[in-house]
């Protein structure tokens, strides 16, 4: 308790993080519903 009970915040900074990732799927079935959504998510948030 030495800052007087204080909250501090401190912002951090660093490298960015990168991870590759991958939807593997059948040509010949296509994406159920909950698949299908988290690949366009997926794309929308890397594009």
């Amino acid at each position: 308790d030495g800052a007087g009970g204080a909250l501090r915040a401190t912002p951090l900074r660093g490298p960015a993080l990168h991870r590759t990732v991958g939807v593997a799927h059948r040509k010949d079935v296509p994406l159920g519903r909950a698949a299908a959504e988290v690949r366009r998510l997926l794309v929308e948030q890397t594009s």
